[in-house]
């Protein structure tokens, strides 16, 4: 059985490699397989040293495979950049 979207969209997503946290999956891009309707990847914006009047989007693309551990607030994650 799988987990409802609604349950994920609260969850702060931590990545364990590097200690980095990326936002919220609510706040991110969610990719999906056009053919099962599962998660494939979750685009979060990329903004590390960026000033904030610079309004371009940079986005990482980070696979759902790489997801160690979904708890009550966290997606634990161990993407490698």
């Amino acid at each position: 059985m799988g987990i409802r979207l609604s349950e994920i969209l609260d969850l702060e997503i931590v990545n364990i490699y590097n200690g980095y946290k990326y936002g919220y999956i609510g706040d991110s891009e969610l990719v999906f397989n056009k053919k099962t309707g599962e998660i494939v990847n979750v685009l979060v914006e990329d903004d590390k040293g960026r000033l904030l009047f610079f309004k371009g989007r940079d986005f990482i693309e980070i696979p759902w495979n790489t997801k160690i551990k979904i708890g009550e607030k966290t997606l634990i994650i161990d993407y490698k950049e």
